[in-house]
């Protein structure tokens, strides 16, 4: 299936939705969130993971999870403002080749809005900086003020997969999935991907709603 960033982004635009983890004056408030990671595309893949918005402001995101290939693991929150984030279900595979991808994968839970990778406190994705091997131990931590100065602002680039809320738009934790990525099996042609990764790159692999 080809990579069409403008449906993509047409499908997941983005609209205001309530706050949540910030008093209605912006305050930061204490909150955590626990993901149970279930496997897609029978990956075996099982894990929790915690989002924590701590009394000081700080947001914690730690994540563990067992079962993997032994290869990279983009991981990230996905959501929109537009709707509730979910985990797809076999049927969200529109091609009938057996595998939820991540453009198939899309609809359910949203644009990437964090990489979670070694430095949350920007959208940039760093390769690197995604954890390796079957197994995950994660944890990094920036400032909950940061995340929503990222995510509450107009898009920089609209022609790359990473996805803000919009200006005047607000964070709401709760409406979002953390996905993981990445497999090394082989996989048909027709497991679409984004634009310069190969598709066991992009390849959801667990999601869990926060």
């Amino acid at each position: 299936m080809p990579f069409r960033l403008p449906l993509l982004l047409a499908l997941l635009a983005v609209a205001a939705a309530p706050l949540s983890g910030c008093d209605s004056d912006g305050t930061d408030e204490a909150e955590t969130f626990t993901v149970q990671l279930r496997p897609l595309n029978d990956s075996g893949v099982s894990g929790t993971a915690t989002v924590r918005v701590g009394d000081d402001g700080a947001f914690t995101v730690a994540l563990d999870a067992t079962g993997l290939d032994a290869t990279g693991h983009p991981q990230h929150i996905h959501g929109s403002a537009m709707a509730v984030a979910s985990c797809p279900s076999a049927a969200a595979d529109a091609n009938g080749d057996g595998f939820v991808d991540v453009m198939e994968g899309a609809p359910s839970y949203g644009g990437i809005l964090l990489p979670l990778d070694d430095d949350i406190s920007n959208q940039t994705p760093n390769a690197p900086g995604f954890p390796q091997g079957t197994s995950i131990s994660y944890s990094a931590s920036t400032t909950f003020a940061q995340v929503r100065q990222l995510l509450e602002r107009d898009d920089p680039n609209a022609d790359d997969p990473i996805m803000t809320l919009g200006a005047g738009a607000s964070v709401d934790l709760g409406d979002y999935a953390i996905v993981v990525h990445g497999t090394t099996r082989t996989l048909p042609g027709t497991v679409g991907t984004i634009p310069g990764l190969p598709n066991t790159a992009t390849l959801p692999v667990a999601c869990g709603t926060l």
